[in-house]
């Protein structure tokens, strides 16, 4: 328990169990709490103790249970958008190879392809040409 979590919820409703406990036993159930999250190993307690923290490490072991279904699932879906953002890239690279020959001819008066030959003044500048780009999801 704990590789990658970071640390562990104390529920409000454990105050009515600890304030029934000794400072000692408090201290004590904490430092068992922490060593359990820590090295997974169940703490040795004797006494009251013994029982009072059965319900901890259940709850303890649910919220971990919860937490490496949830980063799965995170996992899972972080692989699909990547295998969908590759995917995306090769289409659009097939888009590309197939818009090789873009070489138009926009001076239709005199047959002229704006695009090869130097404006010439006195003529008309050619007509500015607008790209747009859009993200394939």
């Amino acid at each position: 328990m704990g590789k990658e979590q970071k640390g562990f919820v104390i529920y409000g409703d454990t105050q009515e169990v600890v304030n029934r406990l000794t400072d000692e036993e408090a201290g004590q159930l904490l430092k068992g709490m922490l060593a359990y999250f820590n090295n997974g190993k169940e703490p040795k307690f004797k006494g009251v103790l013994e029982f009072v923290f059965i319900p901890i490490r259940q709850q303890m072991d649910r919220d971990s249970d919860k937490y490496e279904a949830k980063c799965e699932r995170m996992r899972e879906n972080a692989n699909k958008r990547w295998k969908n953002a590759n995917e995306s890239k090769s289409m659009q690279t097939y888009a590309n190879d197939a818009n090789t020959n873009t070489k138009t001819n926009t001076d239709t008066k005199t047959g002229r392809d704006t695009d090869t030959k130097p404006h010439e003044s006195g003529d008309s500048p050619p007509e500015e040409k607008l790209y747009f780009f859009a993200d394939i999801d």
